[in-house]
């Protein structure tokens, strides 16, 4: 799959330098017993025009799911309930609003580099989960 143009029905896309991010992507394989998310980074969805108009890559993580993107907290939902091991963890976000649960998203999206730290390559480049990603 990993050199596939195809885009999979349930993707995620994340930033492959933050740490962070990588650490969350690595929790996401570990619940996802069914193999139904498909990864890859934003900046290889940027170099290969997976998003349409993207000029700059989003301090947030995207989930395209059957044609839909959705962004930030919305995104951890959707993947949450599309794992469905963990439906109970989308119903608690989704009982805050958005406009309380996006402004603590937004603030840990702006310091990820500084409190997590920044890599130079993706973390899963070597992994045994490389079907898992496009572009890896």
């Amino acid at each position: 799959m990993s050199k596939d143009k195809r885009i999979p029905q349930r993707l995620v896309l994340f930033d492959g330098e933050c740490i962070l991010c990588n650490r969350s992507v690595a929790w996401l394989l570990k619940i996802d017993k069914n193999e139904v998310l498909t990864f890859a980074t934003l900046q290889y969805a940027k170099e290969h025009h997976l998003l349409p108009a993207m000029h700059s890559l989003p301090d947030s993580i995207l989930y395209l799911q059957n044609n839909k993107v959705f962004m930030r907290t919305n995104a951890l939902i959707a993947i949450l309930k599309d794992i469905g091991n963990l439906y109970y963890m989308a119903v608690l976000l989704q009982i805050f609003p958005s406009f309380l649960r996006e402004p603590l998203y937004d603030l840990i999206a702006k310091y990820r580099y500084l409190l997590w730290g920044k890599t130079a390559e993706c973390l899963f480049l070597h992994s045994k989960l490389r079907h898992r990603f496009l572009g890896i």
